[in-house]
C-alpha cells in the first residue's frame, strides 16, 4: 500500500488499484527432448513470464504424451515432429519443432509451400488483440555439415516469408557458429540475412561450449528487440527471451475479506467471551431461537473485530495441481534459493574473474542443477502416486473415476474425445472388480420439502450456536468457556 497526497489529504492506494499492462514475451530454446522435461519447461515459463515459446529438438512423435498434455491443459500447440524412417521402432526420434502459446496469444499455422530437406521448420502467425507477428522456428541438425543445399532451402523459405506484411522473426538453432567471423558458413548466413533485410539480434554465446548457435533474427527496418540469454539448466543451450509490442489481456483479480487467525490471542478471546452476553444466562430470557443465533453472531463478531480485524485481500487466483503439496513447495523454495545463489556467484565471477570465483560459480551451478533434477523427480513421483491412489480408491465406482479424469484432463470436446478410449479402458478394468459387485447403491430422495416446523431441544440449540459462523467450532472447543442456554427460552 502506498500513500499519496490529494487536496491536502493523504490517501492510500492499493497495489491492484491501477491495472498495468505488460508486453508479450517470446522465448526460444533448444530443449533436447521435451518428453522428460515438460514440468520444468512449464515452471520456467511461469517464472520468466513467457507467453509464446518456440522449442526445437523436441524429440517427439505425433502422439507424444508431452504434446497431448500441453493441449489437454488448454495451451495452443503447433508442432512438426520429424518423420520416422521406420514406424516399428521405439528409438529416440531426434529433431522436431513445436510452438506453444500459453496466455492471450493465438497461433495460426502457415503452410508457405516450402519443402526443405536440410532442416526442419514451423511457420506460425502469432496474434493477440490487433497485433500479429510471423515467426519461423528452424532447427538445423548438427549431425550434418552445412552445404549449399542448406542455404538454397533457407533462401527458398525466406523468399516465401518476404510476402508477408507483418513483422517477422526467424528463431531457432541453425547449428552455424555465428561467433566465428572466419567461418565461411557463418559469413554466408549473415549475408543471406542481409539480403532479405534481416539481422541476428543475439551477440553472446548460447551454448555450453561458448559458441553462438541459437538465433533471433528480425527485420532491420524495425526497432531491434532486446534478447535476454538465460541459462535455465534444462539443456546445453541457453533460453532466448525477448519482448514484442503485443499487449496481453488484463489479469482478473478477486477481492475477499479474511481474518489473520494466526494472530488471535486465546487468553484475550477467552476473557472477551466470558464478559459478553453469551456467558450471562440471565439475559437470555427475552430471546427466541433466532434471537439467540443473532446474539451469538453479533457478540462473536464484535470480539473478533476487536482482536483480529478483517482484511480485504485482492489477489489473482491461479490453478494448482492437486498433488502439489507442502513437500513440493519446500523443494521448490530450495531450488529457487540455489538458483539465486548460482546467479550471484556467476555475477561475482564475471566481475572478479579469478580461479576461486569461477570454481565457486561452477559449484553453485552444479548444486542448483542437481536440486532441480531432484525437484523434477519429486513432481513426477507425486503426480503418479496421486493418480494411482485416485484410480485405486474409485475402483468400485468406475463412472465416478472416469468423470474425475474427464474433468481434470479435458475441458473441451476435443479433449474428451481423446480421453474416451482411456476412460473406457479404466471402466472395463474396474467393472469386474469384487468391490463393484458387492457395493450397494446409495439411494437419495429427490424433491425433499420442508412440511412443518417442530420444537427443538436445548442441546440442539447449543450445538447449533457453537458451530455457526463467524467462528469455527475448533476455537470454541479449545479456548472458549462453555456456553449453555437456559432451560426456558
Amino acid at each position: 500500500m502506498k500513500g499519496f497526497w490529494r487536496g491536502g489529504v493523504e490517501c492510500c492506494r492499493q497495489r491492484h488499484d491501477i491495472t498495468t499492462t505488460r508486453r508479450t514475451n517470446f522465448g526460444c530454446l533448444n530443449i533436447r527432448s521435451l518428453n522428460n522435461k515438460l514440468d520444468d519447461v512449464l515452471e520456467v515459463r511461469r517464472d520468466l513470464c513467457i507467453d509464446v515459446l518456440f522449442l526445437v529438438e523436441t524429440w517427439h512423435d505425433p502422439d507424444a504424451v508431452c504434446i497431448r498434455r500441453l493441449r489437454a491443459d488448454g495451451f495452443h500447440v503447433v508442432d512438426a515432429p520429424r518423420p520416422r524412417a521406420a514406424c516399428d521402432t521405439v528409438a529416440t526420434n531426434h529433431g522436431g519443432v513445436a510452438v506453444v502459446a500459453f496466455t492471450g496469444a493465438r497461433l495460426q499455422p502457415l503452410d508457405i509451400g516450402a519443402k526443405p530437406t536440410t532442416f526442419e521448420f514451423v511457420c506460425v502467425r502469432v496474434t493477440s488483440g490487433d497485433a500479429s507477428y510471423i515467426v519461423c522456428a528452424i532447427y538445423g541438425p548438427g549431425s550434418t555439415t552445412v552445404s549449399t543445399t542448406f542455404f538454397a532451402d533457407l533462401s527458398d523459405v525466406f523468399d516465401r516469408l518476404a510476402t508477408f506484411v507483418e513483422p517477422l522473426f526467424v528463431v531457432g538453432d541453425l547449428n552455424v557458429h555465428l561467433d566465428q567471423t572466419n567461418d565461411t558458413s557463418a559469413s554466408q548466413l549473415v549475408d543471406l540475412f542481409a539480403d532479405y533485410g534481416l539481422a541476428c539480434r543475439v551477440t553472446v554465446p548460447t551454448h555450453d561450449f561458448g559458441v553462438l548457435l541459437d538465433i533471433v533474427a528480425s527485420r532491420d527496418d524495425l526497432p531491434p528487440p532486446y534478447v535476454d540469454v538465460i541459462d535455465v539448466g534444462l539443456s546445453d543451450h541457453r533460453l532466448l527471451r525477448w519482448p514484442v509490442s503485443m499487449s496481453r489481456p488484463a489479469p482478473v483479480y478477486t477481492t475477499t475479506v479474511v481474518r489473520p487467525w494466526c494472530q488471535l490471542d486465546a487468553s484475550a478471546f477467552r476473557g472477551g467471551l466470558s464478559s459478553s452476553l453469551l456467558c450471562q444466562p440471565e439475559s437470555w430470557s427475552n430471546y427466541d431461537l433466532d434471537g439467540l443465533a443473532c446474539l451469538y453472531d453479533s457478540e462473536i463478531g464484535a470480539i473478533l473485530d476487536r482482536l483480529v480485524p478483517q482484511w480485504t485481500v485482492t489477489c489473482r487466483r491461479r490453478p494448482s495441481d492437486p498433488w502439489f503439496d507442502d513437500e513440493c513447495r519446500k523443494a521448490k523454495r530450495s531450488v529457487r534459493r540455489l538458483e539465486r545463489a548460482s546467479s550471484r556467484a556467476s555475477r561475482a565471477a564475471a566481475a572478479d574473474q579469478t580461479a576461486v570465483k569461477f570454481a565457486t560459480a561452477a559449484s553453485a551451478t552444479a548444486c542448483w542443477i542437481a536440486e532441480s533434477r531432484a525437484y523434477r523427480d519429486l513432481l513426477c513421483q507425486k503426480r503418479e502416486s496421486f493418480w494411482q491412489a485416485k484410480v485405486e480408491s474409485e475402483r468400485s465406482a468406475p463412472n465416478v473415476c472416469g468423470s474425475q479424469l474427464t474433468t481434470s484432463w479435458a475441458a473441451d470436446a476435443c479433449r474428451r474425445q481423446r480421453l474416451s478410449t482411456h476412460k473406457n479402458c479404466i471402466v472395463f478394468s474396474m467393472r469386474r472388480s469384487p468391490e463393484s459387485v458387492t457395493r450397494q447403491p446409495t439411494l437419495h430422495r429427490r424433491a425433499s420439502r420442508l412440511h412443518r416446523l417442530a420444537a427443538t431441544s436445548r442441546r440442539s440449540a447449543s450445538s447449533l450456536s457453537t458451530t455457526s459462523p463467524p467462528l469455527s467450532a475448533s476455537y470454541l472447543t479449545n479456548i472458549a468457556p462453555p456456553i449453555r442456554f437456559p432451560r426456558a427460552f
